[in-house]
């Protein structure tokens, strides 16, 4: 609302406006988290998995990590391999392959879906059995 503020006969007075209609905004965010760091890789040869772990995004706003993986043999780009809603800063590729080199990458994201940029990568393989 609008204010008024008058002068008369050395007394001050006020005019309010009638209220305005109420608006809403929408602020998004629109910044990434900070990509995660220190990616470590692990081969567990018994569980036939390669277990990565990576230091853990402190932002409020944080709802999880995307972890990806490439395989060094091919051209391919890296794919996603966590599931959604990844929380942990920890993962298990159980579907890696014995006698395969992987690269393998995280990146963070919000509640808002702003991903950061992905880590760097870290090479990992299974021996052949």
């Amino acid at each position: 609302e609008r204010v008024l503020r008058l002068t008369l006969d050395g007394r001050s007075f006020e005019v309010f406006s009638q209220p305005s209609e109420t608006i809403t905004i929408n602020a998004r965010d629109v910044f990434p988290p900070a990509t995660p760091r220190d990616l470590q890789a692990v081969a567990d040869p018994e569980a036939r998995a390669i277990d990565l772990s990576w230091a853990p995004n402190t932002e409020r706003e944080l709802a999880g990590y995307i972890v990806y993986r490439r395989d060094l043999a091919s051209t391919a780009a890296a794919v996603r391999i966590s599931p959604p809603n990844e929380v942990a800063p920890a993962f298990r590729d159980a579907n890696a392959l014995p006698g395969h080199r992987y690269a393998y990458s995280v990146s963070a994201i919000d509640h808002d879906g702003n991903e950061s940029p992905r880590s760097p990568e870290t090479e990992e393989s299974l021996p052949q059995q």
